[in-house]
């Protein structure tokens, strides 16, 4: 059902309807990376990270997708510490994925630092 709300473009209904399958199975990663992914495409950056960290506890860590989908949601929500290390996880379940991503948020969050005062 959220399926059909998401391509109908109704993501209100489809949150609706995630967050409703959560409640009859909280152990269930997938219905928390779409919800996850649901929320991230909404902007609401912090409720993403939040289902999507509940997905790699509910997977283990195993799947590279979740981890990348989570770094790439803390990398937007400028929580560049977390993505680096989220992408380093992911590379090690994929070693295919590229490096830039990596390079990419390292070089992000070196310019943050130095934008801030010293104290």
């Amino acid at each position: 059902m959220a399926v059909a709300h998401m391509l109908g473009g109704d993501l209100e209904k489809a949150a609706t309807s995630l967050e409703a399958s959560i409640k009859l199975n909280d152990k269930s990663a997938d219905a928390f990376v779409n919800l996850g992914n649901l929320y991230a495409v909404q902007q609401r950056l912090d409720l993403a990270i939040d289902k999507l960290q509940r997905a790699v506890e509910l997977d283990g860590g195993h799947d590279f997708e979740i981890l990348f989908n989570l770094a790439v949601v803390q990398e937007k929500a400028g929580r560049l510490e977390d993505a680096v290390q989220t992408y380093r996880r992911a590379k090690d379940r994929n070693p295919q994925v590229s490096d830039s991503h990596i390079k990419n948020a390292m070089a992000k969050l070196a310019a943050q630092q130095a934008s801030k005062p010293d104290r």
